[in-house]
């Protein structure tokens, strides 16, 4: 957007200095505010929000992806970004889960982060992820339990020694 017009008021300066504070001192990766948030706790008109949520975006302090939303950028980038080429968002996130089961990250008998958490690491929302665990409960690796979350099974390594398969 083209803001060669507008001329940014005290308000909407003190709000921008007040975001760039929180978000040096919160952590990274976690979601950002949304545009009615900031407009109701700082008072300010939809357009002051755009013209910060743009100057937070040219400083490389948040980052927003169609769909997700906005993030605060981490050192080392989302995770959205380091999805190879060739693969989707939920073929990603099931091979990293299904690695961690294998390397012990997750051990059998824990419980998984929760959707909401793993959305905030990886950098997508709680759908995406949930569709990414779907193959690992067909396959046994992982069950839900409903009210309490998914639980590992089994180790897909282990697993597939024992059965004399090799993916």
């Amino acid at each position: 957007m083209n803001y060669a017009s507008y001329e940014p008021n005290e308000k909407t300066l003190a709000a921008l200095d007040d975001l760039r504070a929180r978000i040096s001192g919160g952590e990274t990766g976690q979601r950002f505010l949304q545009t009615d948030q900031i407009q109701a706790y700082y008072g300010i008109r939809p357009l002051s929000v755009c013209w910060i949520l743009d100057r937070l975006r040219e400083e490389s302090l948040i980052e927003t992806r169609m769909g997700v939303g906005s993030r605060v950028v981490t050192q080392a980038g989302p995770l959205w970004s380091k999805v190879p080429k060739g693969l989707t968002a939920v073929e990603f996130i099931g091979r990293t889960v299904r690695l961690r089961i294998a390397v012990g990250v997750y051990a059998v008998g824990s419980r998984l982060p929760s959707v909401d958490v793993l959305g905030v690491e990886f950098g997508f929302c709680a759908m995406t992820v949930a569709t990414a665990l779907r193959p690992l409960r067909r396959e046994g690796l992982i069950e839900y339990r409903r009210g309490l979350g998914s639980f590992v099974l089994a180790n897909p390594a282990r697993k597939e020694h024992s059965t004399g398969k090799a993916k």
